[in-house]
């Protein structure tokens, strides 16, 4: 027991470097990945894991056709639509519930998108 305890407590105390230049707790790397999907045409994400949190999600349309993201929750079917938009950008948005969610991303036949997400603030850098 006092082994585990001792690696645990390393754990906490290593530090990584972030996406931003700056350092964070190896122990909440993981947070910071960014999940993607690439896709054509209309199609609902494989469902994933997200906590009630602030995220952003970065985004690559063809900028002459609108493409709809859509915010599915797989416990009550509830949508929420994030975005419509052509082109690439940056949007953030807000879950409320911990829960399995997917995306409903509704675009012409021909359109491929690329989308991408991850958590703004890690539970070290929060503020409550």
């Amino acid at each position: 027991m006092l082994a585990y305890q001792s690696l645990k407590r390393r754990r906490r105390n290593q530090w990584v470097i972030g996406p931003d230049g700056m350092p964070i707790p190896a122990h909440e790397a993981e947070l910071y990945k960014a999940t993607g999907f690439i896709g054509r045409g209309t199609v609902t994400t494989s469902p994933f894991r997200l906590d009630a949190d602030s995220y952003k999600m970065r985004y690559v349309f063809p900028t002459d056709v609108k493409v709809k993201v859509d915010l599915l929750s797989m416990a009550d079917g509830e949508t929420e639509t994030l975005l419509l938009a052509s082109g690439g950008g940056v949007k953030g948005f807000q879950v409320t519930a911990r829960g399995d969610y997917c995306f409903h991303v509704e675009a012409d036949d021909s359109t491929t998108w690329e989308i991408e997400f991850m958590r703004l603030a890690l539970p070290s850098q929060r503020h409550s």
